[in-house]
């Protein structure tokens, strides 16, 4: 075996641990946006508009029975 050869192959294994490296991260960011994006969504829709806090005609319950039919 030459050293190109062995250069080749050692390059290869490094690289696949920077791939694994890449793909846990990913999964790290599939799982935070899982729980980030429906969560935004509905505060984003209902913000402080709840009867409790101005007046207004949607009760404080509202937001919360929302949260899980957005997230399914």
């Amino acid at each position: 075996m030459d050293f190109s050869t062995l250069l080749m192959i050692s390059i290869s294994v490094m690289k696949t641990g920077s791939i694994k490296d890449q793909a846990q991260q990913g999964q790290m960011t599939i799982r935070l946006a899982t729980l980030y994006v429906p969560f935004s969504f509905v505060t984003d829709i209902f913000g402080m508009k709840i009867r409790e806090i101005n007046c207004s005609p949607l009760l404080m319950w509202v937001p919360f029975a929302a949260f899980p039919i957005v997230s399914a």
